[in-house]
């Protein structure tokens, strides 16, 4: 008992000197090394802790500005003057956040600071005159001062599937958490807890079943965990689940070349048309070509084709030319197999979907007949499936064709000659060559085609208008004078302008008149020295040779040695 009389005499001493408190004054909130005189220091060894009593905020207690934050805790212990901390995050909150409390008082501090939006934990530490101490449980709490902001994205008018996402956004304090409710006609469909992500605006869908109707109003009502709601105007959209019916008669052809009596030019694609769907409510642009180089097992197995230019509208059937898909061209002689699909504006399409093939791409030229007689060829082999007479020049006509030494009718077209053809009336055929193979393993050369001595029937080989000194190269001889060739006359015939075009290889007939391009082959032979594709001539050998073909490689028009281009007021699409 003495030694706490001494030891609370010098403390009090000590206090007297650091200066006196006034009377009136509340030393509830002095700093914690001061201690009250009215208590004696306990000197007993106590060694029991303190405890405390976190009241607010409660656990996942949401602070708002309708509810500001106030941190209330109590403590008991043996003794009086208690020393308090409280932490915010783990770091001690310093204005008011300190301070001297008694035992089993009920310590309010509000908190002036500011905090994000969303998440965070507090704690309040305890000390008492002994040195014993003690920390509340760490709560977590969330802070929502301003709020939480949805907004509807979409569906946005139009027509969706049955079963439609809807997407919304909401913009506030990262991990605060909120309920939702989606609203469709007003009526609650679907409800939940999401939680507000990290970014500044976070994005969310929701799935729902919805029947057959148009201009159905949807909306999303959030509720924070402040107890705030927010819903947005609502938006329409438009549900249609019926398919538009499936394409019916599609066809998929060779895509045939852009061919004038003089040049012919092709390229790989394939003509594709199907009858026009009569549904009211396809989609602005409602067909969707597809097509695959091997038997697909579904439309998911293909791509879709890139027309040449676009898909055309005939009344009752639509057309186009599929030139790419995937990236590449077409390939001649390759097998694809073209799907045709309609869809509506909800994207809606039947399950029996038109499928065609295999079909392939051919490199083709157009012929043209007249009445009466013709001298005509083919510049190259031809597929094995058009290379007799009736498919080349029609079942009609009749073909001859002279040998050297007599007349014949022949079983298959072949490049490098020339045929006689009789037609009772003008017309048109399409002839398609024969590709080379895919992967190379039996290159088709071209044709060749040896030549007695005396008049032979040739043709042009190249599906362009060629000199005929380049066309005929292979029958060139290196002679005294210079260049020498084993024929002496080339002619040809045309129905409007008889026989003409005879040649005596001199110096003027290598060179060429400067005139327009003619009308007709027989002029083009002759004022221009140009042969022409898809027509014949005779030839006078005046000894051996061996024609061989040019076709259409390295094409170059040259009207004469020098010139690399065709008269003025024609173009090549090279």
């Amino acid at each position: 008992m003495k030694q706490k009389l001494l030891l609370f005499s010098a403390l009090l001493i000590m206090f007297l000197l650091a200066g006196t408190v006034s009377a009136g004054e509340n030393t509830e909130d002095t700093d914690a090394v001061l201690v009250s005189v009215t208590d004696p220091v306990n000197t007993d060894g106590d060694t029991v802790a303190p405890n405390v009593t976190l009241i607010s905020p409660a656990e996942l207690a949401v602070v708002s500005m309708k509810n500001p934050l106030i941190f209330n805790f109590t403590s008991q212990d043996d003794t009086q003057n208690l020393y308090y901390q409280v932490y915010i995050d783990g770091e001690p909150f310093a204005e008011y956040g300190s301070g001297s409390m008694t035992s089993g008082q009920y310590k309010e501090i509000p908190y002036a600071g500011l905090l994000s939006d969303g998440p965070h934990n507090c704690s309040v530490y305890i000390e008492d005159q002994s040195g014993n101490n003690c920390t509340s449980e760490v709560r977590k709490f969330y802070v929502n001062f301003n709020g939480l902001q949805v907004s509807l994205i979409s569906p946005n008018g139009g027509f969706v599937y049955a079963n439609p996402e809807f997407n919304f956004s909401v913009s506030g304090g990262a991990g605060l958490p909120f309920d939702y409710e989606l609203l469709i006609n007003g009526m609650k469909v679907k409800d939940g807890t999401l939680v507000v992500g990290e970014d500044e605006v976070n994005y969310y869908l929701v799935n729902a079943m919805v029947e057959d109707a148009e201009n159905i109003p949807w909306t999303v009502r959030i509720t924070d965990c402040a107890g705030t709601v927010s819903e947005p105007i609502p938006l329409l959209f438009s549900v249609d689940t019926t398919a538009p019916a499936a394409v019916a008669n599609l066809c998929v052809l060779d895509s045939l070349s852009n061919t004038e009596w003089y040049y012919t030019y092709d390229e790989p694609g394939l003509y594709v048309s199907w009858d026009k769907n009569i549904d009211g409510d396809l989609a602005f642009n409602p067909y969707v070509i597809l097509i695959s180089d091997s038997m697909p097992s579904s439309i998911l197995d293909m791509k879709q084709a890139v027309p040449v230019s676009m898909i055309y509208d005939a009344g009752t059937y639509m057309y186009m030319n599929i030139g790419t898909y995937d990236g590449k061209p077409l390939v001649y002689g390759k097998d694809y197999w073209v799907a045709v699909i309609a869809l509506d504006k909800a994207g809606n399409c039947n399950d029996n979907v038109a499928l065609c093939g295999p079909v392939q791409t051919y490199e083709d030229m157009t012929l043209m007949l007249d009445a009466g007689w013709n001298l005509k060829s083919v510049p190259q082999n031809l597929a094995t499936f058009n290379a007799d007479p009736d498919s080349v020049f029609g079942e009609s006509s009749t073909v001859i064709y002279w040998t050297g030494n007599c007349w014949e009718f022949p079983k298959t077209i072949e490049p490098c000659k020339g045929y006689w053809v009789y037609t009772p009336e003008a017309s048109v055929s399409n002839v398609k060559f024969k590709p080379m193979s895919i992967d190379g393993t039996t290159p088709d050369l071209p044709a060749s085609l040896d030549l007695a001595p005396g008049w032979q029937m040739i043709g042009h080989t190249s599906t362009v208008p060629v000199h005929w000194s380049k066309t005929l190269g292979s029958l060139q001889l290196q002679g005294l004078l210079g260049s020498e060739y084993k024929f002496s006359n080339l002619i040809t015939y045309s129905h409007n302008e008889g026989w003409g075009g005879t040649i005596s290889l001199g110096i003027w007939d290598l060179v060429g008149a400067e005139e327009s391009v003619a009308a007709f082959p027989v002029q083009f032979l002759q004022s221009e020295g140009l042969m022409c594709p898809g027509q014949g001539y005779w030839i006078f050998m005046k000894e051996d040779g061996t024609y061989a073909s040019i076709e259409s490689v390295g094409i170059d028009v040259n009207t004469a040695p020098g010139n690399d281009t065709l008269p003025e007021n024609d173009t090549l699409p090279l």
